[in-house]
């Protein structure tokens, strides 16, 4: 509803009949006429400040805010003294993204007028689109304090307390916006990233589900179903999203990441092609095309995928990993050395991570490889809250020690290590082998599944479900053979379990020889 500040005296009845007839059309929202009229006014009387208030309101409201704020503030050079007008130039300027005149035009709001709360609202917004977190909380408070049930204002601050890393603080804001306005499919989907950063994911899914026909959702429901390795359902919440937002670049290029994971690299091509068509500055879009392009052997392009990701946005040291590994694939040894000394210098120096496999390439000292290793495992795989072990010590007959690997077939791992895991001394070591391995019908496949004195699957067991498995059977010893390299151990390793690669987890009291497990690295 338009604000007209104080009524100015007019030549005529007529004119004051006409702008009655004008706001009325306005607060109908029949906004082409009232505009005609608004015109008409100013056209015999050119200094009406209300006239020029609200047809610069309606400029703003229908796309045009240049023009809007050229109108207001005409209006505002005549009277500058009302509350509205100010509020309503400062919406016009942050659709501008004029923010920070926006921001100066709500505070000569308030200040006139403390108990405004739509420019309190719009105050906080635009704090918030400023970065300025703290103060755009402390907005919405007042204007909670002055409109009890404002929903929207208990939404976004919600969304400022999540900026604020105060979780469940933000968790109890969307939980009053949304008992107040239950259909707000925004504040569901505001809830479900709050979920998701608190890593409940089943309610985030849930919240999510509630938030129908936005494609912001389906985007964060996708990226959900990803970190659960629900990689089919991942895509298709993507196609959602897309369905909802055709050109949405996101969601392609996560699509792709979801059908990468699959294994269907053609498709993951397609889609993340897709994403930089859509947005060809995007340089995780650019990156991600890379990656697939190297797995597919297509080095040469993949470098000019790296290349422009770096291009978009430098200093990216994981992108510098990807790019020396394709380098290394094409014999390009131009600037090598340097690429490589730069790369050392951005783990070292600049809290940079990059996947430990690649930069086991690259000439670095074993205190470097160590950094790396331990930085990305604490950026990829960070331990769950949820430990199962507490310090308990089993008291088996045999040492119960478990191989953990995708690789239990035909494979070079399993053709190196197939007669080590005969030899154990069955008196001393009971060996289970946890895999989650395609279980081809091969000869190797039988010859391991002979070798170990237990063969579980869990392949299609989720993260949480395998380390509640492994803590079941009472492990002594686990050994990751998969490493950093490709189709690594899911993150069961984290949900609960010790967080560290390449493991043996020790956990009874007799003395068990500390030598080393790892196992050479397979081909990704």
């Amino acid at each position: 509803m338009p604000e007209t500040g104080e009524p100015q005296k007019s030549n005529s009845t007529g004119l004051q009949l006409a702008f009655g007839q004008a706001v009325a059309l306005h607060q109908r929202g029949q906004l082409a006429a009232a505009e005609n009229i608004y015109e008409d006014i100013l056209r015999q009387q050119p200094n009406d400040f209300n006239a020029l208030h609200l047809l610069g309101l309606i400029s703003a409201q229908t796309g045009r805010s240049e023009r809007g704020v050229d109108l207001i503030r005409r209006a505002i050079r005549l009277n500058g003294n009302v509350a509205d007008a100010h509020n309503n130039l400062g919406n016009a300027l942050r659709d501008l993204r004029r923010l920070d005149e926006a921001l100066a035009s709500f505070d000569r709001a308030t200040a006139l007028k403390q108990d405004l709360a739509p420019a309190l609202y719009n105050r906080g917004l635009t704090l918030a689109e400023l970065g300025r977190h703290e103060e755009a909380l402390a907005s919405y408070d007042r204007v909670i304090a002055l409109v009890p049930d404002h929903a929207d204002a208990y939404r976004n601050r919600g969304a400022a307390l999540r900026k604020l890393e105060r979780l469940e603080e933000a968790l109890a804001s969307l939980d009053r916006a949304i008992a107040l306005k239950p259909n707000d499919a925004g504040a569901h989907n505001d809830r479900g990233n709050v979920l998701n950063d608190l890593e409940r994911f089943d309610d985030a899914l849930a919240s999510y589900d509630r938030a129908p026909g936005i494609a912001g959702a389906c985007y964060n429901r996708g990226n959900v179903l990803i970190k659960l390795d629900r990689l089919e359902e991942a895509v298709a919440s993507f196609d959602k999203a897309i369905a909802l937002r055709p050109d949405y670049a996101e969601s392609y290029n996560n699509r792709g990441t979801a059908l990468l994971k699959l294994l269907h690299h053609e498709a993951a091509l397609a889609s993340i092609d897709k994403a930089i068509q859509h947005k060809g500055d995007d340089a995780a879009a650019h990156a991600n095309r890379g990656k697939v392009l190297s797995i597919l052997a297509r080095y040469e392009e993949a470098l000019a995928a790296y290349d422009k990701a770096v291009a978009l946005k430098p200093d990216q040291a994981e992108i510098e990993g990807y790019r020396l590994h394709a380098k290394s694939h094409m014999c390009d040894w131009v600037d090598f050395d340097a690429e490589c000394s730069q790369l050392i210098e951005s783990i070292r120096n600049r809290d940079a991570t990059t996947p430990p496999f690649l930069f086991c390439s690259v000439p670095a000292s074993a205190g470097d490889q160590l950094l790396c290793a331990t930085r990305w495992t604490a950026k990829n795989h960070s331990p769950s809250e949820r430990q199962r072990w507490r310090g308990e010590r089993y008291h088996h007959d045999r040492i119960r020690i478990g191989y953990f690997s995708s690789d239990f077939c035909n494979h070079a791992t399993s053709l190196l290590m197939a007669g080590m895991f005969e030899c154990h001394d069955r008196s001393k070591f009971e060996t289970v082998a946890i895999s989650w391995s395609p279980n081809d019908p091969s000869e190797m496949r039988r010859r391991l599944e002979a070798s170990f004195d237990r063969f579980v699957e869990v392949r299609d067991m989720n993260d949480d479900e395998v380390a509640d498995l492994i803590r079941r059977l009472e492990i002594d010893i686990l050994v990751d053979l998969k490493g950093f390299t490709a189709d690594p151990a899911p993150e069961s390793l984290a949900a609960g379990l010790p967080p560290s690669r390449s493991i043996i987890w020790v956990t009874r009291e007799r003395s068990v020889p500390r030598s080393s497990t790892t196992s050479s690295p397979t081909v990704p």
